[in-house]
């Protein structure tokens, strides 16, 4: 049985970002990092709140990659 970090690499690895973020952002800790994966995937889902929030959802995407 595969962990859910493997998991989450994997499917980063073969180009489904969203897929995994769509797994990080589940993680239960409080860590920066999860915060990080949670804005992100929020971000992708809701652009237009973060639009009117004078935010930029691809931008907020950004430091997910450097995680």
């Amino acid at each position: 049985m595969r962990s859910k970090a493997d998991t989450i690499r994997a499917l980063w690895a073969s180009g489904d970002h969203i897929g995994a973020l769509r797994i990080a952002a589940k993680f239960f800790d409080r860590s920066d990092d999860t915060q990080v994966f949670k804005r992100g995937m929020d971000a992708n889902n809701y652009p237009g709140f973060y639009r009117q929030l004078d935010k930029d959802p691809e931008r907020l995407s950004w430091p997910v990659v450097t995680v």
